[in-house]
């Protein structure tokens, strides 16, 4: 069966070394007693999945990437009803902060680059047609993972948004 399997850096799906290959992914170990594969899909900016376990990675900033950065995340089958997102390591530019004292009369204070609270620099969001996406968020989210329902088995797009001053 094509369960999750330890691959040696990152878990993967049990496939035979072709059915990997053919779908994409890479051996990250052996499987099911040496007769499969501990396939390993990951994704760069603009890939698109349907496989569990796949790995949307984005390396340091200094890289240069397309801003957004989209993928296409679908459910592997009709039954699929949530898909979840791990955020492994998870860390980019956080939200706007005030450098000055809130004036308590003033609703919704704002700074030169935008509202406080919101993330003007770097964003991530995953668009889900016909159902709620997730929030816009930012920051530091290593460890946090997120729920998101699929409808009619539509496909998910996660969106990294990098600003081009990110260090």
């Amino acid at each position: 069966p094509n369960d999750v399997c330890s691959g040696s850096t990152r878990n993967g799906t049990c496939y035979t070394g072709e059915e990997c290959s053919n779908r994409g992914g890479t051996s990250g170990g052996s499987c099911a007693s040496g007769f499969g594969v501990c396939c390993v899909f990951t994704l760069s900016c603009g890939g698109t999945t349907s496989d569990n376990s796949s790995y949307l990675v984005q390396t340091a900033a200094t890289t240069v990437t397309p801003s957004p950065c989209d993928y296409t995340v679908c459910p592997l089958n009709n039954n699929i009803c949530r898909i979840r997102y791990d955020f492994t390591t998870f860390v980019i530019t956080g939200s706007t902060v005030s450098a000055s004292s809130v004036v308590a009369d003033v609703a919704a204070p704002s700074t030169k680059d935008g509202m406080i609270g919101h993330c003007i620099t770097d964003s991530f969001e995953v668009t889900a047609p016909g159902s709620i996406g997730s929030p816009v968020i930012c920051g530091t989210n290593s460890g946090y993972h997120m729920i998101l329902d699929v409808t009619d088995g539509a496909c998910q797009k996660p969106s990294f948004g990098i600003g081009p001053s990110t260090t």
